[in-house]
């Protein structure tokens, strides 16, 4: 039971992570404020969604959330797989972390980024096997 109520709060999560980054992403398409700001995203979120003071709290800064925001699932996860077939299945979270720094000039997101949409590095890896054709 106690597996089962932690799986569902962690899909929640996952899912209502999804719900700020569209907003974000929404916004952020919005004419009148490049990069995003936290007063222009809170004068144009659609009611009902996170404040900028909230969605720093759940990604730990604003820089975070709109980073992760640029990226979608399909795009991380093509990252994801590319280092599994560079380096193995086998290979550490600070691997990968490293392995996306040496590849930046390529546009690869950071670590971070990965794990604040996918998850936890457990998590990626899982999501890396389903995403596998």
């Amino acid at each position: 039971e106690v597996l089962r109520r932690r799986d569902s709060n962690t899909w929640r999560a996952r899912s209502a992570d999804d719900d700020i980054l569209a907003e974000l992403r929404r916004v952020a398409e919005l004419p009148g404020d490049t990069p995003l700001s936290g007063s222009f995203y809170d004068k144009h979120r659609r009611s009902g969604a996170l404040s900028s003071v909230r969605i720093i709290q759940r990604f730990q800064s604003w820089t975070t959330a709109c980073a992760a925001a640029k990226w979608s699932r399909t795009d991380l996860m093509t990252w994801v797989l590319r280092f599994i077939d560079d380096v193995g299945p086998g290979a550490s979270y600070a691997a990968f972390s490293r392995w996306l720094r040496e590849h930046k000039d390529e546009g690869a997101p950071s670590a971070q980024t990965v794990r604040n949409v996918v998850g936890t590095w457990t998590d990626i890896l899982a999501a890396a096997a389903e995403h596998r054709p």
